[in-house]
């Protein structure tokens, strides 16, 4: 089955200065870029979160107009996720390939239910594309599925750009067929969130002055509805600590496995809830806790109610976050990603 993309969030950022190497080089003779010299360019790379925007039209969500749209194929345990770009290639990301497998995890937390995320890795000597893609699907309808993710694509050339981005995508995310949502009472949602994960370390971290992380992230989302004023908010790793992985590199450049647990969450606070259409979006997502405060934070997120109906309410809500904060020292940490949750 195909489904239109329901929610994205994509932004393009050109690199000045990063040279391509010398003209006359045949890119055939290059080795492929490795995950390591990917994530370490992502690094280094201007924050994929200043200046991105999200907005809500017609169920199709996107601020990169090199992106076009985001296509999901799910069948026989995996799921195929095309990313469509106006003047370039489509980028196509399989679970199937998942570069350390698909690991089993439930997006929305119902029973009856299965799924599974794995990262996706491809380099080639002239770009690469890593991305986390999580599927979940119903035990006796495969057709029912929810599918979500990020993505971030490195192309080289006479300039260095990177393209960020992240969908959530299922059948039963239509604007154009919006659930009914009540007037009163309240709702909550739990699932899980996922996406790119990066960190600065500044002057406030001592020896790690310098250091650089890269990875993936995730965790368990919390979400509740107010039907009474209509509104929704919600939180990642409020719950359950993130979970991040990826590399740390020293301010050498050198490259060490990542493997932790953030004491940091990403509040997604109060924002109003489209009832025409079932969607929402809100300009307030704001990093709190960890044993360095945050004195400055800026982040959004947009998202969706299910067309289907679990006890008179949507049986799950899914949608993308942005978010980043820093410290007084300078240091960073930054979320890109997507969250869902099934009705608790």
């Amino acid at each position: 089955m195909i489904s239109r993309l329901k929610l994205a969030i994509a932004a393009m950022l050109t690199l000045v200065g990063c040279s391509g190497g010398s003209g006359d080089m045949d890119m055939a003779e290059k080795e492929p870029i490795t995950e390591p010299e990917f994530l370490a360019t992502v690094a280094s790379a201007s924050s994929p979160v200043s200046g991105l925007h999200a907005s809500v039209s017609n169920g199709f969500v996107h601020t990169n107009p090199n992106v076009s749209g985001v296509n999901t194929v799910f069948a026989n345990g995996h799921v195929v996720t095309t990313i469509s770009r106006d003047g370039s290639s489509d980028i196509t990301l399989d679970t199937k390939d998942s570069a350390r497998g698909l690991r089993p995890v439930s997006l929305v937390h119902l029973p009856g239910r299965s799924g599974g995320y794995g990262y996706v890795f491809e380099g080639t000597p002239s770009s690469a594309t890593g991305a986390l893609i999580a599927v979940d699907w119903s035990d006796s309808d495969p057709s029912d599925y929810l599918a979500a993710g990020y993505w971030a694509h490195v192309q080289q050339g006479g300039t260095t750009t990177i393209e960020y981005g992240a969908f959530v995508d299922g059948p039963e995310l239509n604007p154009s067929s919006p659930p009914a949502l009540r007037t009163a009472g309240t709702a909550s949602y739990q699932g899980t969130a996922g996406g790119l994960y990066r960190a600065y370390f500044g002057s406030d971290t001592g020896p790690l002055q310098g250091s650089r992380e890269t990875g993936t992230f995730v965790g368990v989302a919390t979400l509740s509805a107010n039907f009474d004023d209509g509104t929704i908010s919600g939180c990642l790793g409020c719950a359950v600590p993130i979970q991040v992985s990826g590399y740390q590199f020293d301010p050498s450049g050198a490259a060490n496995d990542l493997d932790k647990t953030l004491t940091y969450q990403l509040h997604m606070d109060a924002t109003s809830i489209d009832r025409t259409s079932g969607t929402f979006e809100g300009s307030s997502a704001r990093f709190t806790g960890g044993e360095i405060p945050i004195v400055r934070t800026e982040g959004e997120w947009t998202g969706q109610f299910s067309t289907r109906l679990n006890g008179g309410d949507p049986r799950l809500v899914a949608g993308t976050a942005a978010g980043e904060g820093t410290t007084a020292g300078g240091s960073t940490i930054t979320f890109l990603g997507a969250f869902a949750g099934g009705k608790q």
